[in-house]
């Protein structure tokens, strides 16, 4: 089970991921991806034939509650983003156990094959090769997943962060 949040636009990969799902459907791979966030009428029309494709289900916009809940029912979050600053949706997802597909222009701490993939932007081969791998070696999944959970929990949680913020004032 894969699981993109965002919104649906070309910005966050969207085109990439369209193509990438058509191949895995079109090779007839058992997945499943869950689209989450806002789409425009615009892109609506555009995206029309990912939204046909019966192994996508787009969710509409979530509460921050119903996103989370998402997260742990899936196994991938992918986030091919072609621009961010530092997406905290990516964290999430991580503190939720997800295995990770993004790009190096999120600025999210994921490390290729250490607790997901990393892949050019723009790139859908590289994304799809990417699903590919996860859907035939689902212990990938799970052993990055429990990384990321465990990464978040150590490293990144809200008392750290807040001791590091307030050791940046105190430096200044």
């Amino acid at each position: 089970k894969f699981l993109f949040a965002g919104g649906i636009n070309q910005r966050k990969g969207i085109d990439e991921l369209k193509i990438a799902t058509k191949k895995l459907s079109n090779k007839n791979i058992n997945f499943e991806l869950s689209l989450v966030g806002g789409l425009t009428k615009e892109f609506k029309n555009k995206y029309h034939d990912l939204f046909l494709n019966q192994k996508v289900k787009y969710k509409g916009i979530l509460n921050y509650k119903q996103l989370l809940n998402e997260m742990y029912k899936s196994d991938v979050f992918v986030f091919p983003s072609r621009a961010e600053g530092s997406a905290r949706v990516i964290f999430e997802a991580m503190a939720a156990g997800c295995a990770i597909i993004t790009t190096p222009n999120t600025g999210s701490i994921v490390k290729n094959n250490v607790n997901g993939f990393l892949i050019n932007s723009g790139n859908s081969n590289q994304l799809y090769n990417s699903m590919k791998k996860f859907i035939s070696k689902p212990s990938l999944v799970n052993n990055f997943g429990k990384v990321n959970q465990k990464l978040i929990r150590v490293k990144y949680n809200p008392k750290i962060y807040g001791e590091k913020l307030i050791q940046l004032y105190n430096s200044i």
